[in-house]
């Protein structure tokens, strides 16, 4: 998990949690396999962020209350599920460039969050990072 202030472009701190499932993978019941430990991460961070943004859907969902709800309600933060496919609703396909965006649903607030943290990348760069210091720390256990 990385921490990362959208003014001064900067990673503000880093946590890496190697954890086992301990729930199958089963489309559209990721929080159930995720949600654990990122909650664990959270609760290692020297302070509560502002937002959290997860790489997995919130009311997007098919169940209307994805990956980033369940988080959002368990660590008492604001959340907003930024998944890279779709699993409910329809959409134009955004273009590849920096600040492009297609809504499922109408929310002003979380597009702006998302915007304000993007870095010439389609995704923001919070999940951009935060992957990359996965597959790292994955690459580091393996070897």
């Amino acid at each position: 998990m990385r921490c990362w202030d959208p003014r001064s472009a900067a990673v503000v701190e880093t946590k890496t949690l190697l954890s086992e499932a301990g729930f199958p993978y089963i489309p559209g019941l990721l929080a159930f396999r995720e949600a654990p430990a990122i909650l664990k991460v959270l609760g290692r961070l020297s302070g509560k962020p502002q937002v959290l943004i997860c790489d997995g859907h919130g009311i997007a969902h098919p169940r209307r209350f994805g990956l980033a709800s369940h988080v959002g309600l368990l660590a008492s933060l604001p959340t907003i599920g930024c998944g890279k496919s779709r699993l409910c609703g329809s959409y134009a396909e955004p273009a590849s460039s920096r600040g492009s965006s297609s809504p499922l649903i109408d929310l002003p607030a979380a597009v702006r969050v998302i915007l304000d943290c993007t870095r010439g990348y389609r995704l923001p760069e919070p999940l951009r990072l935060a992957h990359q210091q996965a597959t790292e720390a994955l690459r580091r256990e393996q070897s």
